[in-house]
């Protein structure tokens, strides 16, 4: 379990941008039972929830702009991976130099496509210029699309991780799992714990999300356990504070 500082501004995110498959919605009760489990001092979250409507996404856009501004870490909890695309850029506009993307996922989210959704917002991050940093991609890239990993061009950094990234029978409770092959790696709590902890070295969170679970695709196993053991890495994660990070027309509309 894990004390709470006064840094993080949890905003548990409790929509979906639509899919073919019933997404991340209807979750909240889930991540309050997850929170109370890995972190019963937590700071009261924040709730962004269907009755918000098409203003949801805009909702974590400035919630997010807001704890940065504030001085605090955005963690948000839930959506699906659409939810990324607005939380970093609420964060993109509080910052003073543009945070590089960790991404972990077991699906690239880099189809070309006009609108923003959950398996495009990557395309639309890396068009705005952002570094994008995949890890744990188990499906073919898109043609012409860079699949090796990027050179660092910032010591800020977003961390992102969708809990598809896992094996699928480790935790089975999301939209769309994807299988393991052969000689992949062995996508668990463990790898992904060290392969966090090697993303974020020497560099400065400045917000974090995990997104797109879904305990209804798995009502016998909705892998509560699971989720709390990624919110956990992500809670012990090293570099968390520092200087200040924000730009000074954030700090200008903060005051």
């Amino acid at each position: 379990m894990h004390e709470s500082g006064n840094r993080w501004a949890v905003i548990l995110c409790d929509v979906d941008a639509g899919s073919i498959k019933s997404g991340p919605s209807n979750v909240r009760d889930h991540w309050l039972s997850v929170l109370a489990a890995q972190w019963p001092d937590h700071p009261p979250p924040l709730f962004i929830d269907r009755r918000h409507g098409q203003i949801a996404a805009r909702l974590v856009e400035s919630y997010c702009f807001a704890a940065v501004t504030a001085g605090l870490t955005p963690l948000v909890l839930g959506g699906d991976h659409a939810t990324t695309y607005f939380a970093y850029s609420g964060v993109r506009q509080a910052v003073k130099a543009m945070p590089g993307l960790i991404h972990f996922d077991a699906h690239h989210d880099a189809w070309l496509a006009e609108n923003i959704t959950n398996y495009s917002f990557a395309w639309h991050l890396r068009q705005q210029g952002v570094v994008v940093d995949s890890f744990g991609v188990r499906e073919e890239w898109p043609s012409g699309m860079p699949s090796q990993r990027p050179e660092r061009e910032s010591d800020l950094v977003y961390l992102s991780i969708d809990v598809d990234v896992l094996d699928p029978q480790i935790l089975s409770a999301v939209s769309f799992p994807v299988p393991i092959s052969s000689h992949g790696p062995n996508t668990n709590l463990e790898w992904l714990e060290n392969q966090l902890n090697g993303a974020v070295e020497g560099r400065r969170l400045v917000a974090a999300d995990i997104v797109e679970w879904v305990p209804m695709a798995a009502p016998e196993d909705p892998g509560d356990d699971v989720v709390g053991g990624v919110l956990s890495s992500v809670l012990q994660l090293p570099n968390l504070y520092g200087g200040d990070v924000t730009s000074q027309s954030a700090r200008s509309h903060a005051h």
